[in-house]
């Protein structure tokens, strides 16, 4: 070998190992590079756990929350039972409550005592005691049917229709079979007061009242009702733009409950 050959042998070899510490500072630089992902990734994984779960409950919640507002009975739903609930019962010292006696009594049924029901003899030393039992009557539906008189003015030709106190309606013909004014107040207050659903409300009024209707009926009563009371709520409205000072009363009725027996 001549001292020329030598020469490229040796710039060969410094090439060669030159080339080799880059590619180890490269590959210690992409060794960095892949831990930092590497940790980058973990804490991305974390909160994608956490948004997942965040997600989770977030959907738990929306299903509740759907599902209370189909429950109609329910205005107060609890969401999860206490692990140790209190006793039930009133706490001590809540004074007694009990029904006053009626101050009138609508008849009245003489209870004889018979004989003894072991010896079959007659008995002696009997006094008479007094018990009350308030009940609702049987109620029956009372159908009232308005002969209403429908004229012509010989003057003007107007239609001039005759209307009792009593009517709340002035159909006429197939659409002249109308619910009276006691079932829509008692179907108003089982729907906004107890939570009834308008089918519920149907089915009640026909099991104690034999009264046949549909849920439309009360439907549409609530949107004429609802109509008829937009003037005072505009006023009602109107009222408290001029107030200095509004709140409501969030107080839930247990609350109202225990605030009343305080005082």
């Amino acid at each position: 070998m001549d001292a020329s050959e030598s020469n490229l042998s040796r710039s060969n070899c410094r090439r060669l190992r030159g080339e080799l510490e880059s590619l180890r500072t490269t590959v210690e630089r992409i060794h960095m590079q892949v831990a930092e992902l590497r940790q980058q990734n973990n804490k991305l994984q974390q909160q994608n756990n956490k948004l997942q779960s965040e997600i989770d409950r977030l959907k738990k919640e929306r299903e509740e929350t759907e599902k209370n507002s189909k429950r109609q009975t329910t205005r107060f739903p609890r969401r999860q039972r206490k692990t140790e609930p209190k006793k039930p019962g009133r706490k001590k010292g809540t004074p007694a409550t009990h029904r006053d006696r009626p101050a009138k009594v609508d008849r009245e049924i003489d209870v004889a005592v018979g004989n003894c029901p072991d010896c079959c003899c007659a008995l002696e030393n009997i006094e008479v005691h007094r018990q009350f039992q308030t009940d609702l009557p049987p109620v029956t539906p009372v159908t009232t049917q308005f002969n209403v008189q429908v004229g012509t003015c010989p003057h003007c030709g107007k239609r001039v229709q005759g209307r009792h106190p009593e009517q709340i309606s002035d159909a006429l013909g197939a659409a002249g079979n109308v619910i009276g004014p006691n079932a829509q107040t008692m179907a108003a207050g089982l729907k906004h007061h107890a939570g009834l659903s308008y089918a519920k409300i149907t089915n009640f009024l026909f099991d104690y009242f034999q009264l046949k209707t549909v849920p439309s009926t009360f439907v549409r009563a609530g949107q004429r009702l609802a109509k008829r009371a937009e003037p005072t709520f505009e006023l009602l409205k109107s009222q408290l733009r001029l107030e200095h000072v509004v709140h409501a009363d969030e107080t839930a009725i247990g609350g109202r409950n225990r605030l009343a027996n305080r005082q």
